[in-house]
């Protein structure tokens, strides 16, 4: 008998007690019949007929969309800011690069600051509801920029410690920091697409932002106030203007008013927090910006370019909410002083405090042209373009 038994082997035991040892066998694999019958169906047909459905269905969709007033667009994707911020590398002092946030987008038109300025065609790098800060920090960290920049100035949105406003630039920078051959690619290939169809529309045609709309009732603590509909159009070099449909349409420009006065009144204060707590977590959100934006000054300014600021118009309701939640003296005035930089208050020219902004935020189309007319003319009196 083995004077030792390996963990696999099995022991029976007689009934005079001796033991037998039975070596187990591995079991032998099981054989499986892996054959399929592939039916005999005509391929070739069922492929055109789900080519043609799929073509049919998407022909629908777009004759849908296009009926509702939306047109053949490009989507401002973080792609296509990617493109712009590529061309600031190496930017000296005669190219004007600007940062903001919608505003800077719709009331700045990029061909008269072109004809103004001396340089090179402007750049245009603000995004829609930010912060423009983590923008200004990135070209700052940038050893090779040395441009001029223009900083547009929202004070709610300067003054937003987190929250949307602080995360919304947040997508293009680290869309920007990993950029690869495949995005490019992407790009290439989806902005003929993009000018065809008018359903490829990323701010409302998504399936996402189709729920988002969705009439959900608001929960009472939830602040979640509603997103303005598409309104805008947008170059390939980002220069964005309302659209006529939109100037047009009295029922939409007052839905986006009422749109709004929620957003820019800012969320209410949490009920667990007194109300000095609050006000506490507001200022000290507004002096981490405040320090970002005057180190990213000084940084620009000791390669060799400049930064300037410019608040543009706002109208109606919604001028005296911004100045009730961001004074002009807690924002406007004290972010001048601090940076030790140069600005531009509308309100403080007469060819600049006169223009109205359809929706209350943005100016129209043509009112842009001559807004953008004016403020050059201040820029170039002023010797910064």
């Amino acid at each position: 008998m083995p004077s030792s038994t390996s963990s696999s082997d099995m022991l029976l035991r007689r009934e005079d007690g001796d033991e037998l040892e039975l070596h187990s066998a591995a079991p032998e694999p099981a054989v499986h019949d892996v054959r399929r019958d592939v039916p005999s169906h005509n391929w070739h047909v069922m492929a055109i007929c789900a080519a043609l459905g799929c073509a049919l269905m998407l022909g629908f969709w777009e004759r849908h969309v296009r009926a509702l007033g939306y047109e053949a667009d490009y989507d401002d994707t973080p792609s296509l800011w990617v493109k712009a911020r590529q061309n600031a590398v190496n930017a000296r002092r005669e190219q004007l690069v600007l940062v903001g946030a919608s505003r800077t987008l719709f009331d700045l038109d990029l061909d008269v600051l072109e004809q103004a300025g001396q340089g090179p065609r402007p750049i245009q790098l603000a995004t829609v509801g930010s912060n423009p800060i983590a923008v200004l920090e990135d070209l700052a960290n940038d050893p090779s920029y040395a441009g001029t920049t223009l900083v547009g100035v929202v004070p709610p949105l300067m003054a937003a410690g987190g929250g949307p406003p602080v995360e919304a630039p947040q997508r293009y920078l680290r869309k920007y920091r990993d950029w690869s051959p495949a995005n490019e690619w992407e790009l290439a290939l989806s902005l003929p697409v993009q000018r065809q169809f008018a359903f490829i529309q990323q701010e409302d045609l998504t399936l996402s932002q189709l729920l988002a709309h969705a009439p959900v009732p608001q929960r009472e603590a939830a602040f979640a106030p509603e997103l303005p509909p598409h309104f805008s159009q947008i170059d390939l070099d980002r220069r964005t203007r309302i659209t006529e449909r939109a100037e047009r349409d009295q029922q939409l420009l007052q839905r986006i008013q009422q749109i709004w006065l929620p957003l820019f009144a800012g969320p209410p204060k949490p009920g667990i927090l007194s109300a000095e707590q609050w006000q506490k977590i507001l200022d000290d959100g507004w002096n981490q910006n405040l320090q970002k934006a005057k180190d990213s000054v000084a940084k620009i300014r000791a390669r060799g370019g400049e930064v300037f600021f410019v608040r543009h118009p706002s109208s109606g309701q919604l001028r005296p909410l911004e100045e009730k939640a961001t004074p002009r003296a807690l924002v406007w005035d004290r972010l001048l002083r601090e940076t030790g930089a140069q600005g531009i208050y509308y309100e403080d020219y007469p060819e600049l405090r006169d223009f109205t902004c359809p929706e209350w935020s943005h100016l129209s189309a043509s009112d842009s042209v001559e807004y953008t007319r004016c403020l050059s003319e201040i820029l170039k009196r002023q010797g910064w373009i």
